[in-house]
């Protein structure tokens, strides 16, 4: 079974949020040239004199094949074919900001994955994170994840204890086919599975290379409180700039500096 849930799965759909409050913020914040992971058709509209290159794992002609319901003239250029988790052909401080809407949720460890995104950027640089607000889309009804959940992922991570990690993660599989799932394809189409139908599917996503859903769910507080502890712990080189919403909005946009010298 192949589960895609995603906020570009919402804006095919004809659900487009609103994007004022990123763009606003991007024109006070963004300079220089950086990239952007996971844009699709959809990138962001930054300020005059800002370059954007494009991340993918796909190129545009796979994404287009992907995604037929989309405009392919929406779809961006891939630039750079790699893991936007990753980045692993950027050198260390090679760019002056990454941005990333609506991909955290999608990483199984969002610090590992922040912290990697700080890694490419230049000493007063920035990454843009936005994420979307559980309550306000398919992920509505699961349990927000808490802080010290997602400290104690990269945790795991760090130290090898990836079997302990892999056990966790089979909880947010459960979440996202019980939940996420019904929410999206509605209740009168959802097929209600068996226990062992259910197991078998989570272990079918848990063994996937690239199972595409959300781990993680966020409040506009807990993913303020989440980067606040973030910085803390992992990064002090880091200033948490803005971490911002508009009333009734559906996504979370913040801004993460590393500062100079």
């Amino acid at each position: 079974m192949h589960v895609m849930l995603s906020a570009v799965k919402n804006c095919i759909k004809g659900v487009i949020p609103s994007f004022k409050v990123r763009e606003k913020l991007a024109a006070k914040y963004l300079k220089g040239s950086g990239v952007e992971i996971g844009a699709l058709h959809l990138p962001l509209r930054v300020p005059r004199g800002v370059t954007v290159k494009y991340v993918d794992y796909c190129t545009r002609d796979e994404n287009i094949h992907k995604f037929p319901e989309l405009t392919a003239s929406n779809v961006v250029e891939t630039d750079f074919v790699e893991d936007g988790f990753q980045l692993q052909t950027f050198d260390e401080g090679s760019v002056d900001f990454v941005i990333a809407n609506h991909v955290l949720e999608h990483a199984d460890d969002p610090v590992g994955v922040l912290l990697n995104w700080l890694r490419v950027i230049r000493p007063g640089g920035i990454v843009m994170a936005t994420v979307p607000i559980m309550a306000r889309c398919f992920d509505r009804g699961r349990e927000e994840t808490s802080v010290e959940h997602l400290l104690e992922d990269h945790r795991l991570v760090a130290s090898g204890r990836i079997d302990e990690f892999r056990i966790r993660n089979r909880r947010h599989f459960h979440e996202v086919i019980t939940i996420s799932l019904r929410n999206q394809i509605g209740a009168d189409s959802f097929k209600t599975m068996s226990a062992e139908e259910l197991e078998a599917t989570v272990s079918a996503m848990a063994s996937a290379e690239r199972p595409d859903t959300h781990y993680h769910t966020f409040s506009a507080d807990s993913y303020t409180h989440f980067l606040q502890a973030f910085t803390a712990e992992f990064a002090p080189d880091v200033n948490v700039l803005a971490v911002n919403s508009s009333r009734g909005g559906t996504e979370v946009v913040a801004f993460l500096e590393k500062t100079a010298g």
